[in-house]
């Protein structure tokens, strides 16, 4: 079996991860901002415990997956006897391109990115590049990382991880929304309606006239 797309992929999720650790310390020093590494609200930290614990093992645990002596760290027999070439370098695939969008994403947010609610912090609303049709395109394409990741290291730990990591983003997604609502007001209210939160809307709500 081919190894060349499982280390693509983990070495994408790398690279992703380091590249989070740069847009704290370009938050820091270019623009003078809080990056959020340290959660403000108590329902942020309390949902940091968990998350950060899945973020390191989203890293770890699939560089482990085809040495690991222990079942739970190691991808099923069926991983190395039946590869599923296409699926690995579709997940390959999704795994760039997740990585790819998320750059200009986090550029395009400039001194309004951070990892957690900065309650202080002046940030205006951004509704341009993909923020234009989704909410939440980090998150979005964070998932899709996720989810290749699982195709090409499918070990139980990396399935705990990933459902974990999955529904921590939705507490802080509805988290985050709760919080622009009551910052923007209308304003982001109206940016909800003609756009979707993870995905763009296929359709326009109807507006009274």
């Amino acid at each position: 079996m081919t190894r060349l797309p499982w280390i693509m992929v983990v070495s994408v999720v790398w690279c992703y991860w380091g590249s989070v650790v740069l847009m704290i310390l370009r938050s820091r020093i270019k623009f003078g901002a809080s990056p959020g590494a340290v959660p403000s609200t108590m329902r942020e930290r309390l949902m940091w415990l968990f998350w950060v614990p899945t973020v390191i093992g989203w890293n770890v645990v699939p560089t482990l997956a085809y040495a690991a002596p222990y079942s739970l760290l190691r991808a099923p027999q069926w991983a190395f006897e039946h590869p599923h070439a296409a699926a690995n370098w579709i997940a390959v695939i999704a795994a760039v391109s997740a990585y790819v969008l998320t750059v200009p994403c986090w550029l395009t947010l400039k001194s309004n990115w951070s990892l957690a609610i900065v309650p202080a912090k002046a940030t205006e609303l951004i509704t341009h590049g993909l923020y234009k049709r989704i909410r939440h395109p980090i998150y979005a394409l964070g998932i899709l990382l996720l989810l290749a990741t699982i195709i090409v290291a499918p070990s139980p730990a990396m399935l705990l991880f990933g459902v974990s990591h999955i529904i921590l983003v939705l507490l802080i997604v509805e988290s985050e929304e709760q919080f622009l609502i009551q910052k923007h007001g209308q304003l982001y209210g109206d940016y909800c309606q003609r756009s979707g939160r993870y995905f763009p809307r296929l359709w326009k709500l109807s507006r009274p006239t």
